[in-house]
């Protein structure tokens, strides 16, 4: 009975979840499945009847006990059919049977609001809430699932790399200089911050109910699954518009309190320019800032000439809590607020905050490298565009890059660079 309502418990999390079936849908599909149980259930016992009824020597008793577990077989399923029959009972088994982390409601902030017009406005208050999940409690769920123990217990096992191979987080000087994760059972956290557009991005809707969500991961796990749905896990969400009208740090102080008293640290903060710098204390407009970058102290002319680090003055712990932080100009320092991030024991935001290489590189600077050598080739007429284009069309792509394949490149995507 155990085994069949987890089986039709896990189906229906299956449609839910992963093929984002309705609930409606999904209620329909149980109804239809035990009609189709017990439509099997008549036939089959039909089919039974005729054999014991077809002159075969059975004895009496013999044919009754088949006939009792048969019975009790069918009505297994069907039981458990009706057990997860609605919504709610669905919700209670689910809660009770899969390690299901229930979210608590917190309050950010709260505003005064009117509502109607005239004399019959009256005003009332407003609370605005952050939805959170706590991360031990996740965590404390995660270690109950044999699979999570054996994967954790099979990562904690493998050797740190020479010097020179970087394969994972264990192998960089941060993880070698820290002083929490001496050991390798010690869980590492990566922290994930940024915001998500429910609505069309074009329409009159756009940002007022943009969610600013919060996610976190374990290193401690095998590589192949470090990027899997699966290994990410919610924090919080919450209205963007409430986390700039009440500031982020209600999200991040319960985040660096829960950090603080698990078995592990806080490895790294992943986010965009705009979310790392919300979460760091950084101004989130660069370009009202003298200093821009979060981690040396460059102004706008040195970016633009300097390449290497060495160049740089690079921005440290002690003068960003006892300086920068205390500035009233906020401007020449590009540094707005003293970040509660920075209460995250043994967490330096300058080795620990990676830039998006994702915007950087990806989106940035590659694709405009790439279109100025292109340009530069085409313009001293070493190759045509037609000429690159068929090249990119007969490559012997790969399967998994097929889908991806790039676009043929029309001159308009280099005005600026070729000389028409």
């Amino acid at each position: 009975m155990i085994y069949s309502e987890k089986s039709v418990a896990l189906l229906i999390l299956r449609m839910k979840e992963y093929h984002n079936l309705t609930q409606v849908a999904v209620n329909e599909i149980v109804q239809e499945v035990s009609s189709l149980l017990n439509a099997s259930f008549d036939s089959s016992r039909k089919c039974l009847e005729n054999l014991f009824n077809s002159g075969k020597e059975i004895s009496g008793g013999e044919k009754g006990n088949v006939i009792e577990k048969f019975n009790q077989h069918w009505q297994t399923w069907d039981n458990s059919l009706n057990e997860l029959s609605t919504p709610c009972k669905q919700e209670k088994y689910i809660k009770e049977n899969f390690g299901f982390v229930e979210p608590e409601e917190i309050c950010n902030g709260k505003s005064s609001c009117t509502k109607g017009v005239g004399a019959s406005q009256v005003i009332y208050h407003k609370t605005h809430n952050i939805y959170y999940v706590p991360i031990k409690s996740t965590i404390q769920s995660l270690f109950k699932n044999q699979n999570f123990k054996q994967a954790f217990s099979t990562a904690c096992q493998s050797k740190i790399h020479p010097d020179g191979v970087l394969e994972n987080f264990n192998d960089g000087e941060v993880a070698k200089r820290s002083t929490i994760f001496t050991t390798p059972d010690v869980i590492r956290l990566v922290l994930y911050y940024d915001d998500m557009e429910v609505c069309n991005p074009l329409g009159r809707k756009s940002s007022v109910h943009k969610l600013g969500l919060f996610y976190f991961s374990i290193l401690n796990l095998p590589k192949k699954l470090l990027s899997k749905l699966q290994g990410i896990f919610l924090i919080a969400v919450a209205l963007t518009s409430d986390l700039k009208t009440f500031g982020i740090d209600t999200v991040i102080n319960i985040i660096a309190k829960e950090i603080t008293v698990q078995k592990g640290g806080l490895a790294a903060i992943v986010a965009d320019t705009l979310a790392c710098h919300q979460m760091t204390g950084f101004k989130e407009g660069v370009g009202f800032a003298h200093q821009k970058c979060r981690t040396c102290l460059c102004n706008f002319n040195d970016m633009n000439t300097k390449f290497t680090e060495n160049e740089f003055v690079l921005r440290d712990l002690k003068t960003h809590t006892e300086i920068h932080c205390k500035s009233e100009d906020t401007v020449a320092t590009g540094v707005n607020r003293r970040a509660t991030i920075l209460d995250v024991e043994h967490f330096n935001i300058f080795e620990g905050s990676p830039h998006d290489l994702m915007h950087i590189l990806l989106e940035g600077c590659i694709p405009y490298t790439i279109k100025l050598v292109l340009g530069h080739y085409i313009q001293a007429k070493s190759v045509s565009l037609s000429q690159i284009n068929e090249s990119l069309k007969n490559f012997n792509y790969t399967y998994l890059d097929k889908p991806t394949k790039p676009s043929p490149i029309l001159l308009q995507h280099l005005i600026g660079v070729v000389v028409h």
